[in-house]
């Protein structure tokens, strides 16, 4: 990530990134490079027969007041959604192929 971008906790196993500045392509462009790596990545190495998927949902943001982030973490939430039940996991989903 960016020092200008910002990665936090929202929930259980949920993960909020901020890409100050991109558009949805680049956002999911990055959202593909973060879930390739983790599908790569051996997190446990004793336990081969582990492996930790993401399903990424991403959403766009042209200004910037409360209301809107709300709304953009609410599509976010949606495609991410739709990546997790509707597509079979470990795949993202940009909320403009669902809206």
């Amino acid at each position: 990530m960016r020092e200008i971008d910002l990665v936090g906790r929202i929930g259980g196993e949920e993960f909020v990134i901020v890409l100050a500045g991109a558009t949805e392509e680049e956002a999911y462009r990055k959202a593909e490079e973060i879930r390739k790596c983790v599908k790569r990545k051996r997190f446990i190495p004793k336990r081969k027969d582990l492996k930790i998927t993401l399903s990424v949902g991403v959403a766009s943001l042209k200004k910037s007041s409360a209301a809107d982030i709300m709304g953009l973490i609410s599509r976010a939430d949606k495609a991410m959604y739709e990546a997790k039940t509707n597509r079979g996991k470990d795949n993202t989903v940009k909320y403009s192929e669902i809206a």
